[in-house]
């Protein structure tokens, strides 16, 4: 690890047979710890998360009674699946209750 000069990023440098040379890993400190990024956060979900983060990023302001027409799946399983979105951080909600995905992560 390595800290970038002036910031409070650091610079991290991983080893092993299973990591490419050119990969490079940058951790971006926010104040309270460091933010990971957001491709390696939707890595870690379902397949119905994922869908969920690519139809709000295409049709923002999306209701989740929109989100439950187009992927046919009941409310109860939408609303769950959203607010674990919610708690990584990957969307924010309008105060009417509309989503969208957040920019700041």
């Amino acid at each position: 690890m390595q800290r970038e000069p002036r910031s409070q990023n650091v610079n991290l440098f991983i080893t092993g047979k299973d990591i490419e040379e050119t990969d490079d890993y940058t951790l971006v400190w926010n104040g309270h710890g460091f933010n990971e990024s957001v491709e390696r956060r939707l890595a870690s979900l379902g397949s119905m998360q994922r869908s969920i983060f690519y139809y709000v990023e295409q049709n923002p302001r999306c209701t989740q009674t929109a989100i439950v027409e187009h992927l046919g799946r009941t409310k109860q399983q939408i609303n769950e699946a959203v607010g674990r979105l919610l708690e990584l951080g990957l969307l924010k909600t309008a105060p009417d209750g509309r989503l969208f995905i957040n920019k700041c992560t």
